[in-house]
């Protein structure tokens, strides 16, 4: 009798997991994997999403631009995961793990189910913050070279001049910060690129490649620059200010008409043109190797994500420590930051800990403040080239310069630094001073010495 309720009751257990890969199209070892670790990964970064909201909602668009190739497996998201376990173990700061958790989701997708099209990786970095911090940074030099760009277009309706990332036209002052060139649209025009990209394998039934997707986001983001460009030209000769409705509205039309339309028709003809010489693509099946290393890959990930969690709490628990030298009053703060001040001056050490490090970067911290900043360009001070401006509060102005040194090199190039430190390199440090006016601050650059800090 036992034998038969046995029998029967993995029968029964059989045709339950027949009707649920008859209803998914997968096995529901399959299902119940991919949902298990999402879940694991959306609990333990639950933080870290409730901090960003672009990127919740560009988790929440990764299924509805997916599409799977049911029973053609890949595991081409390996070393990718791999990598950034590591990273998120040794460094345990949020956006690691979450690149931890979306590669791996991928490959555990990958694995099981089928393999992926490359839109839902393209939207998960662009809804990443590391991708709003890089238009930050990087993207620096482009608005010093829009300003520049748009001064010269400007000349020609009246009187300019152009400083750094500022632009006085006709008396009036307006100055190109990340918010005026639009950084907060390219991340809305790529995600334009991404819907137009899906619409485009839906409606041919293929899966586009990933130089191909990649040429074409590249495409919206040179659309979206000229855009910003024309944004910031309408905006100066028309007198508009930030804040205003017709601010807002000008930067949607720009996108609208300089963005979004023409790239909806370029995208068509290159479609055209790929679809009708596209070889199709052939994949390999899975295999058991693929699916045992995706479940260790599972196991090491949940361990990492507590571990390093658990680790992040014990960094930030250090204690303050306060000397004085040679007249500064020196604070050694958490994560590495040093605050140093005196009646002149306002100082920060911050030691960047390795190449692919966030650094503290002025314009994201003081403008987090609630500064603004003005004139921001490069500037020589003594042997130094650093870049230096305006923090403007209320009726709060500071002067202000940053640079990167490592007691061998100094340098305002993100690139030189990083490499350095690749290389092997000693680390850097990012320095930035601030001073209630432009004497004091050169002279503080001029004879501060870090050495002994």
């Amino acid at each position: 009798m036992k034998n038969n309720a046995d029998h029967e009751l993995n029968e029964y257990t059989k045709v339950i997991m027949q009707k649920v890969k008859a209803f998914f199209g997968i096995s529901i070892y399959g299902l119940g994997s991919v949902s298990l670790f999402a879940v694991v990964g959306l609990f333990a970064l639950r933080d870290f999403f409730l901090e960003h909201a672009i990127t919740c909602l560009g988790i929440l668009l990764l299924p509805v631009l997916s599409r799977v190739h049911k029973g053609i497996y890949s595991y081409k998201y390996i070393w990718a995961s791999l990598l950034f376990m590591a990273l998120a173990f040794f460094s345990p700061a949020k956006t690691l793990a979450y690149f931890a958790w979306i590669f791996t989701l991928f490959l555990v997708i990958e694995t099981f189910i089928g393999k992926l099209n490359f839109l839902p990786l393209f939207t998960a970095i662009v809804a990443s913050p590391v991708f709003n911090y890089l238009l930050n940074v990087f993207g620096f030099s482009v608005r010093l070279q829009l300003t520049r760009v748009s001064g010269k277009i400007l000349s020609v309706l009246g009187t300019v001049q152009t400083e750094g990332n500022s632009i006085n036209f006709r008396g009036e002052d307006f100055s190109v910060d990340p918010a005026c060139m639009g950084l907060n649209l390219t991340a809305t025009a790529l995600i334009f690129g991404i819907i137009f990209l899906f619409r485009i394998e839906k409606k041919h039934n293929i899966t586009l490649p990933f130089l191909f997707t990649l040429a074409a986001l590249a495409l919206f983001f040179g659309l979206n620059t000229f855009a910003n460009l024309f944004r910031i030209v309408l905006l100066v000769s028309m007198h508009i200010m930030p804040g205003t409705v017709m601010h807002e509205l000008i930067g949607l039309l720009c996108l609208g008409i300089y963005v979004i339309l023409p790239g909806f028709f370029i995208l068509q003809l290159l479609a055209k043109k790929f679809i009708n010489s596209e070889a199709r693509n052939t994949y390999s099946s899975g295999s058991r190797l693929k699916k045992t290393a995706t479940g260790i890959f599972f196991l090491a990930f949940v361990l990492m994500i507590f571990s390093g969690l658990r680790n992040k709490e014990g960094q930030n628990s250090h204690q303050l420590v306060q000397k004085q030298m040679n007249g500064y009053t020196i604070n050694y703060l958490p994560n590495d930051i040093t605050k140093i001040e005196n009646s002149n001056a306002l100082i920060y050490r911050k030691k960047i800990q390795e190449f692919y490090s966030t650094e503290h970067n002025p314009m994201i911290c003081w403008t987090g403040s609630g500064y603004s900043f003005q004139k921001v360009k490069e500037s020589k001070i003594g042997n130094n080239t650093v870049y230096a401006g305006l923090l403007v509060k209320d009726k709060d102005t500071l002067h202000t310069a940053w640079w990167y040194e490592n007691g061998l090199h100094k340098t305002i190039s993100q690139t030189n630094w990083r490499w350095r430190v690749m290389r092997g390199e000693e680390k850097f440090y990012l320095v930035n001073v601030s001073a209630e006016n432009e004497e004091f601050l050169k002279n503080e650059i001029e004879k501060l010495d870090l050495k002994d800090l």
